[in-house]
């Protein structure tokens, strides 16, 4: 019978050489590689591999492997970009053609080394980064449609947008963008931007939906290049508009090519105004904080408050002890030379009704005699004593001539009511400090930002009845407010605090959206400190913003953040068909916020949704759709640990050198536009999560199984935990 290659792990300890020659008596070794301890490698036929198995001085015994070079299969890709040049933050100049850039988020997105060996800045992005390189794939959201659910109004300016090359079909010049009348499956979707088919020539463009839509399935732009295009709008009510996509998705033609309706992913890159930095309480205004779940409350600190005179009378009936009695700081004092407890600033009166042989002194040292005497006591060795300690410290009171007769002045630093100077009570809670003007005094103050107390149910039963429909995904902006919020099934949400102060900062939005600071009396009602009525749970995606920096990975200064966060998606200078400048071949422009984290996201789900059901015939439950995005996203979003929370500097501005570009962090500025105007720097909570895309799905080649059985994507390899030895196996014929 012919012979194998096997490799033979020996149990710890096993004699190899007698191994060999009893066990294995006859049987040829291939290679005893001495360094290699209890490991063997022995030419075998099945039998002698089985009777060696069978040993118990064997761990493992497996045949050699076929072994093939690790480069992923060689295929032609169905999407390549051809020299496009990756840019962010400065413009290209316009006498070009736009579609001759993409945006970095593609080579964040993506996994490929680019010519120039770009890896992200080293001191922040402020400078103009570019390099070449391709854009390939093979999955392209062929089988995704893509609706953006937009506020704003459309305007003529943007006209003919539809037919731009970022918009153009994959394989063709014509237009992927569907115009829609989403009156024909709700009636109440009656705008005239919303009936795109008898209204052919709009408008039904702003510059934000063309922004969107390009940063989700732009031919150049994103990532769902064989997606179809849509927009509604919210101009007849934000239930409306997600009513009328619903009904559509349910009702829409099966695609002829799978047998099943295309996937819908919604891209929600609105959010409503006002909702986030309500009201603002001053730190020390705080009376108490209960978190998790009303269980755990933590009172204001009281301090030491008034100084305090403490009297207290000394008797003796021996040379051993003062018998001493009277109310110290701590409460009532009593024994053989106890200690007393006292403040800076208290006075002790103490009355020695011994002192005719056992004269007391207040000294700074346990030494007998009249040395060491503490500076400012009156009536010392008498029987009336009097002293307030102006230093904390150790001091003692004790007989001139008996050194047994001693006790212990224990004196320390007044404290001021409040919270003092270490808030990690608060921050620990998730419960961040934020520098605000008061327009009480014009001066800055530590104090706590306070959102819209109530959670939107009707936009809950929205998000959920939507995921009862397989197929389609919501993918919501976070928002641009630097709020920090948890998600509403999380203990979190039920963190309060309760002030007790004077007055409280109201924030009203003027007309442009800026805040405004007032100064107006307060309840000493209950404040959740970490809720947010639209974001966040199991039935929508919430993207947050991050920086387009592999050495810089920070949140993006505006960003919403927190636990309600799913993961981070790209946004401030990502280059899309956004209407800003007019190039050769149209108009392009950077686009920016959350509302373009979250289409990004969008377009990163159409390759996973397409990849998923090449693989499997079916649409992944939203569940499932976002347990693959997160295990594949890259967890490597950090913080800049500007604060010290535990030693809170003066309220003031506070400069970051790794965003953007702030030198408010931390700070909600009066006068300044909520929608971006506040600047944090922290994760606060966020998953350490940006979006991203492996390659084996991205340029896998996939094979479309109708009915197939699930095919399970594994997560990331465990960091931790049992690696050697493994378990025992069988060999291998």
């Amino acid at each position: 019978m012919s012979k194998k290659l096997y490799n033979l792990v020996l149990q710890p300890g096993t004699d190899e050489a007698a191994f060999l020659s009893n066990e294995a008596a006859g049987m040829d070794v291939h290679d005893n590689l001495n360094l290699f301890d209890m490991l063997l490698c022995m030419m075998l036929t099945e039998e002698e591999a089985a009777t060696l198995k069978a040993s118990e001085k064997v761990f493992e015994i497996e045949a050699e492997r076929q072994v093939i070079e690790t480069s992923y299969p060689t295929t032609t890709p169905r999407y390549e970009s051809t020299g496009a040049t990756f840019r962010t933050r400065t413009y290209p100049p316009t006498s070009g053609n736009g579609k001759n850039y993409t945006g970095m988020n593609m080579f964040f997105t993506s996994e490929f080394d680019p010519a120039s060996g770009f890896a992200g800045s080293s001191a922040g992005y402020f400078g103009d980064f570019n390099f070449d390189d391709s854009v390939k794939s093979n999955f392209l959201g062929e089988y995704v449609d893509i609706v953006a659910i937009e506020a704003g109004t459309p305007t003529s300016a943007y006209d003919g947008h539809e037919n731009h090359v970022d918009f153009q079909e994959f394989d063709s010049t014509n237009s992927k963008f569907v115009k829609m009348d989403w009156s024909t499956y709700n009636g109440s979707a009656s705008a005239v931007e919303n009936n795109q088919v008898t209204n052919p020539s709009g408008p039904f463009w702003t510059a934000h939906a063309a922004g969107v839509l390009s940063a989700a399935g732009g031919k150049y732009c994103g990532w769902g290049k064989k997606s179809t295009l849509r927009v509604i709008y919210l101009s007849n009510g934000t239930n409306t508009a997600y009513y009328s996509v619903l009904q559509w998705h349910i009702s829409k033609a099966v695609n002829p090519a799978t047998g099943v309706r295309n996937a819908t992913v919604v891209t929600g890159a609105w959010g409503y105004t006002g909702l986030e930095h309500e009201e603002f309480f001053i730190i020390d205004d705080i009376a108490s904080m209960t978190v998790q779940g009303g269980s755990v409350v933590t009172n204001r600190p009281t301090g030491t408050g008034s100084a305090q005179a403490l009297s207290f009378t000394a008797a003796a009936s021996d040379s051993s002890n003062y018998q001493v009695s009277g109310t110290d700081r701590n409460g009532s004092v009593s024994g053989n030379d106890p200690t007393i407890n006292m403040v800076v600033g208290d006075t002790i009166n103490m009355t020695n009704n011994a002192s005719g042989g056992h004269p007391m002194y207040f000294k700074t040292a346990a030494t007998t005699g009249t040395g060491n005497q503490v500076s400012g006591a009156t009536g010392q060795g008498s029987g009336s004593m009097s002293w307030t300690p102006s230093a904390a410290g150790t001091y003692y009171y004790i007989c001139q001539y008996h050194s047994g007769m001693v006790g212990t002045l224990t004196v320390t630093a007044a404290t001021p009511a409040g919270w003092g100077t270490d808030l990690t009570p608060f921050t620990s809670n998730g419960i961040i400090p934020r520098v605000i003007n008061d327009p009480a005094d014009n001066t800055d103050k530590w104090m706590l930002s306070i959102p819209y107390q109530s959670r939107f149910s009707s936009f809950d039963t929205v998000m959920g009845t939507f995921n009862n429909y397989n197929g389609i995904y919501c993918f919501k902006s976070a928002g641009n407010n630097s709020h920090i919020a948890v998600n509403p099934l999380d203990t979190e949400w039920n963190n309060y605090v309760t002030p007790d102060g004077g007055y409280r900062v109201l924030n009203t939005l003027d007309s442009e959206g800026k805040n405004q600071f007032t100064s107006s009396s307060q309840s000493d009602s209950n404040q959740y400190v970490l809720r947010t009525a639209i974001d966040g749970g199991p039935d929508q995606f919430t993207i947050a913003a991050c920086q387009q920096d592999d050495t810089n990975r920070l949140l993006d200064d505006y960003s919403n953040r927190g636990k309600m966060i799913d993961f981070a998606s790209y946004g401030a200078y990502t280059w899309t068909s956004n209407p800003s400048f007019t190039y050769s071949d149209g108009k392009w422009g950077y686009f920016s916020g959350t509302s373009c984290a979250a289409p990004v996201a969008a377009g990163c789900a159409a390759v996973f949704l397409d990849h998923w059901f090449t693989q499997r015939g079916v649409y992944p439950s939203l569940a499932q759709l976002k347990s693959l995005m997160i295990k594949n996203a890259k967890a490597n979003l950090i913080g800049e640990d500007l604060i010290d929370f535990t030693n809170i500097p003066t309220a003031a501005d506070i400069s970051s050198t790794k965003l953007y570009s702030s030198t408010e962090v931390n700070r909600v500025k009066d006068d300044d536009y909520q929608n971006g105007g506040a600047d944090l720097s922290e994760l606060y909570g966020t998953p350490a999560l940006r979006v991203h895309i492996p390659w084996g799905i991205r340029m896998g080649s996939g094979k479309y199984i109708a009915g197939g059985s699930e095919q399970t994507t594994e997560g990331r390899r465990p960091l931790s935990g049992r690696a050697w030895p493994r378990s025992k196996t069988s060999f291998s014929s």
